[in-house]
């Protein structure tokens, strides 16, 4: 949803006339792009402050109790009782479908069609538009670039898969939690100079991204976990909630029923696509706060490939050759190459695309990782300026694929530069709670899956941040009892001591 996509080509003079002479007779009233506008309006409204609340799980009702099976014992819970807020995300016109604009005679009501396309174009852009922030341009650029060369790198023969934008979003939210030398490293690792700045390139990472109208389907979502009689400071909630679209809950860490509520938030938001890698997803005793975002990637191919084309062929892996089926197409595309590699962008509706990069056949794919030119033209915006380009008459096979991976991000992370937040000993996790100490990120899993078949794209992937403490006031549970003499302090609204005295006998 870049704004270079929300302006499509207007009609030509040919088409104009085509279309004042040809107009046929409506089935479809006028007060459809009025109602476009006013949602519109409220989605504009929607997306700069995201509508959260304490009540948002009565405006979302749950089935009520789930049962289910966790190492073969019956547990039973309801959802809705975890919930503190849940996110409201903007909704958008879905994309017209030409099937429901045909007439009697089966020729298109093309008046009325392009009437409502233009409306929920309208409302596409405003939502871009209600959201949009200035940052740089290419902010997201270098955090893209190395972190992808640190965790596709030494995977040996194994598929790997690792969502870029999903890592970014949950670091941005780890940051807002942390302070000193333990959020600089992480501002140092996105790029950006501080901490407003990276708000601002969190939300246009979002909302840039944003999509669900019926075509492609986009959508990040970002939740925080709470652990039961524990203190956290209400402003920085409240700050994850707004900028970052955090959904909130509170359980009993370590519980069945708690892990299984974080399970089934994170199988509803990436399409089930991922409930191997979350079946096993749990929380610890002593956990005190987790992180969780997910994105969710769904889109149909502009020109889909003929099914009856597909044949069975000989694919040679690293490991192995294997007979995969293969889809083939034929089409004029532009070819882009570089150092060591040739490239082509195939088109999905709504805007999106998927690059398909294909090495020299003298070269490796850590090679072309490395010499970086890969991340430079597939970077947003950058390949109108590739000079390396040339149109031509592409004969695409594609092999259909199913690539699922999951990794631990420390190591990675550690090697980038982001240091503090895993030792208790150094970490600063100061926004997150002025009683708790010596916090530090325990865990922090991320997994990502990608199908490709004639019909497009679906992708999936989640990052999970586990905060641990080192301190005993983190311990399950503490018996405080004043059952022996004991000393108060009385402060004033000033913070400053105003009694202390010594109770020796009641």
């Amino acid at each position: 949803m870049k704004p270079e996509h929300l302006n499509e080509a207007p009609l030509n003079d040919e088409e104009n006339a085509h279309r004042e002479e040809n107009k046929p007779k409506r089935k479809h009233s006028r007060w459809i792009a009025w109602v476009a506008v006013v949602v519109c309006i409220a989605v504009a409204v929607a997306v700069v402050r995201p509508l959260l609340s304490s009540d948002a799980q009565d405006e979302e009702p749950t089935d009520g109790p789930i049962s289910s099976l966790v190492n073969g014992t019956k547990i039973t819970y309801d959802p809705a009782d975890y919930v503190l807020s849940r996110a409201s995300y903007p909704e958008m016109l879905k994309c017209p479908n030409e099937l429901d604009y045909r007439l009697e005679d089966g020729s298109l009501d093309f008046d009325s069609y392009t009437e409502d396309y233009d409306a929920y174009r309208e409302a596409k852009k405003a939502v871009y538009e209600a959201c949009k922030v200035v940052v740089n341009e290419h902010y997201f650029d270098s955090f893209y670039q190395n972190s992808a060369l640190e965790f596709l790198s030494g995977g040996g023969d194994e598929n790997i898969v690792y969502s870029p934008s999903n890592v970014y979003m949950a670091l941005a939210m780890l940051a807002e939690l942390t302070n000193g030398q333990s959020r600089q490293q992480i501002l140092d690792l996105l790029g950006v100079e501080n901490i407003e700045v990276l708000r601002d390139s969190a939300k246009y990472l979002w909302s840039s991204n944003y999509c669900d109208d019926g075509v492609l389907t986009t959508i990040m979502a970002n939740s925080v976990w709470l652990g039961d009689g524990l203190s956290y400071r209400e402003d920085t909630l409240r700050l994850l909630a707004e900028d970052y679209y955090a959904s909130s809950y509170r359980g009993v860490m370590g519980s069945e029923e708690y892990d299984a509520v974080l399970r089934d938030w994170l199988n509803e938001q990436t399409g089930n696509l991922l409930s191997e890698q979350v079946k096993d997803l749990g929380f610890e005793p002593e956990t005190i706060m987790a992180l969780a975002s997910t994105i969710y990637f769904k889109g149909r191919w502009s020109d889909e490939f003929y099914e009856g084309a597909t044949t069975s062929d000989t694919f040679y892996g690293a490991k192995e050759n294997t007979t995969v089926d293969f889809m083939h197409e034929s089409n004029v595309e532009r070819v882009y190459w570089g150092e060591s590699f040739t490239a082509i962008e195939r088109n999905m509706e709504g805007s999106a695309s998927m690059w398909l990069i294909l090495p020299d056949e003298d070269k490796d794919i850590q090679t072309v990782l490395s010499e970086g030119e890969i991340f430079r033209l597939t970077a947003a915006g950058t390949k109108l300026d590739w000079t390396q380009s040339k149109t031509a008459t592409v004969h695409l096979s594609m092999p259909k694929f199913d690539v699922t991976s999951n990794m631990d991000l420390i190591e990675g992370l550690k090697n980038l530069g982001v240091t503090d937040v895993f030792d208790y000993t150094v970490s600063d996790f100061t926004p997150l709670s002025d009683v708790m100490d010596e916090i530090y990120v325990g865990s922090a899993e991320h997994a990502a899956r990608v199908k490709v078949d004639e019909e497009g794209c679906e992708a999936a992937a989640y990052t999970v941040f586990m905060m641990e403490c080192g301190a005993a006031i983190c311990e399950d549970e503490i018996d405080f009892v004043l059952d022996r003499p004991f000393i108060f302090v009385i402060s004033g609204c000033g913070d400053q001591p105003l009694f202390i005295g010594v109770v020796n006998q009641v």
